[in-house]
């Protein structure tokens, strides 16, 4: 699905106010800001599909701002790989592997607004401003570590742990809000199940557990993270994982659909 051309228009004034801090904070690294002007600027609606896996894989984006939802789908079923915000590169691996098709999905889940470049047209500018290579390496070894972290936890974590682990790195990321007690984030059970390949409820119960202990505020899509920092960092855990955790397992309330 193609996105809409940002045009600064004298009545948008947010679109102009907007437009103009992106300008500002693309010039913290002159490779970006080298990319943002030659490429076509569009922006993209909330929950609009920028691409599937399996569309033919032909041009790199660069986000400039808002939330990103990288995925893909197997027999209906969903699974979060990653969410991607602030400066971050997207769609390279088409063009750093040589792929000819997508192979995961991409979803605003925000208003976004980024830059696209067709692969012919960045191979050109690599040539004129070929420092744009070591920006991108530095965002892609941010991302494996990402991935690293996520296949560590997956082998080593129980799902109570992951899900702790989660909500404080989701109050880490750039579009968490400060609050007088602690992080505000913005995220459904059922996406944070997503992207930990677990049930809703299963999401939902340990929340519920940090809630009564104080740990996290919630109500609807919002909540506020209370803890400090990572379970892991807590010699014991016993901060974080508590006996009410496992309790609610042993709720007849309660189907397990894992």
């Amino acid at each position: 699905m193609v996105g809409r051309e940002l045009r600064n228009r004298s009545s948008d004034r947010s679109l102009d106010e907007k437009k103009s801090l992106i300008e500002a904070i693309v010039k913290v690294d002159p490779n970006i800001e080298k990319f943002y002007e030659a490429g076509r600027v569009l922006t993209g609606i909330n929950r609009q599909v920028l691409f599937e896996a399996g569309d033919l894989a032909d041009r790199i984006y660069l986000l400039l701002d808002g939330n990103i939802q990288v995925y893909t789908n197997n027999d209906d079923h969903e699974l979060v790989l990653n969410y991607l915000n602030g400066l971050n590169f997207f769609g390279e691996m088409g063009f750093v592997g040589q792929e000819s098709r997508r192979s995961a999905s991409i979803r605003c889940r925000t208003d976004c607004i980024y830059v696209e470049m067709e692969y012919s047209k960045f191979k050109e500018f690599i040539k004129e401003y070929p420092g744009i290579l070591k920006t991108l390496c530095e965002h892609l070894a941010r991302r494996l570590k990402h991935t690293t972290q996520q296949i560590s936890s997956m082998a080593f974590d129980d799902v109570h742990d992951r899900v702790i682990e989660t909500l404080f790195q989701l109050g880490r990321g750039v579009d968490a809000i400060s609050h007088p007690c602690g992080k505000q984030i913005r995220a459904t059970r059922q996406e944070i199940a997503n992207m930990l390949g677990c049930s809703r409820e299963t999401v939902g119960r340990v929340i519920k557990a940090l809630e009564d202990k104080g740990l996290i505020q919630s109500r609807g899509k919002t909540m506020v993270i209370n803890y400090p920092r990572s379970y892991r960092d807590e010699p014991s855990n016993s901060a974080y994982r508590h006996e009410e955790i496992n309790d609610f397992y042993d709720d007849d309330e309660f189907e397990d659909l894992d």
